[in-house]
């Protein structure tokens, strides 16, 4: 007896964008499953269901003053 598996193939699409927690350009990346939208510089998290919008997981830590300075002189070049 053989047992055959099948392996979906899923397409995983990669869009830059602004996060919206600092502004600092993030990775949105759309699965066929959740949309998730990471942004390394924050550390902003959020994943969520492309048929209902509903969040399925959320991180968004507060910004302090000396991150937020820190942020500006890179999306903005403000020195």
């Amino acid at each position: 007896m053989t047992t055959t598996t099948q392996k979906s193939i899923q397409t995983v699409t990669k869009q830059a964008v602004h996060c919206p927690n600092c502004g600092a350009l993030a990775e949105r990346w759309h699965y066929s499953d959740r949309t998730q939208t990471e942004c390394g510089v924050c550390d902003y998290l959020m994943v969520t269901c492309p048929q209902t919008g509903n969040v399925i997981e959320a991180q968004a830590p507060g910004l302090y003053a000396s991150k937020l300075q820190s942020v500006k002189s890179v999306v903005f070049d403000v020195k």
